[in-house]
């Protein structure tokens, strides 16, 4: 079975509290699922450092990985890149989940997010409404390592279960991942009507204006 990747981890790029997070997410991701599964997760290093360019190539290692784990602060609705990984995502989640129901032990999706930061009226509902997210936003990154309190342990030990039944349930149906090599994203025009564009983009009130 060619799946490569326990999770693809999806995040908005950025220098300080999501790079540290998802550094970390990755390395306890790895450390506490793999008694659960021996693939490793997949996140692009690049994303985390400033002029990040979006490679195609990285719909192929999406295509080839079990689930996806979302790494959701308000930023991330304004990250067109972003948001075409969610919306692949839900794309093989609603081809490959008919394929493998039968054999899943519960019934789950496979698209796990993660609350790191929130506004007051939360993540979006396409977002949530129909996957169970993890809410982090509670703790603060520089007071200790959230992922040693027990209730994170617990959330990551619940996504390595989740995984675990996804990649079983793979494991008694057919290959998923026969047309991963052509596999490509939605373009920025499919995922316009969620793109949260920020209010500087408009024209700067005064510019070119007569006085």
């Amino acid at each position: 079975m060619p799946l490569q990747y326990s999770t693809y981890i999806s995040y908005p790029h950025g220098n300080g509290i999501i790079r540290d997070f998802v550094e970390q997410l990755r390395h306890h991701l790895t450390r506490r699922i793999e008694s659960y599964i021996r693939y490793e997760p997949f996140y692009d290093k690049d994303r985390l450092g400033p002029g990040y360019k979006f490679n195609e190539a990285l719909a192929r290692s999406l295509c080839k990985s079990i689930s996806m784990i979302v790494v959701y602060v308000p930023e991330y609705e304004s990250r067109a890149y972003c948001l075409r990984e969610f919306a692949a995502m839900e794309a093989l989640e609603q081809q490959r989940l008919d394929a493998i129901k039968a054999h899943l032990n519960t019934a789950q999706g496979m698209i796990f997010p993660i609350v790191l930061r929130q506004l007051d009226d939360g993540p979006p509902a396409w977002m949530t409404s129909s996957n169970q997210y993890s809410d982090f936003s509670q703790f603060q990154m520089g007071y200790g390592d959230i992922f040693e309190t027990p209730a994170v342990i617990l959330e990551i030990e619940k996504i390595g279960k989740a995984i675990r039944n996804l990649y079983d349930a793979f494991g008694k149906s057919s290959d998923p991942c026969l047309a991963c090599d052509a596999f490509t994203l939605p373009t920025e025009a499919e995922i316009a009507a969620r793109l949260k564009q920020p209010l500087w983009s408009a024209t700067f009130p005064g510019r070119g204006a007569k006085p």
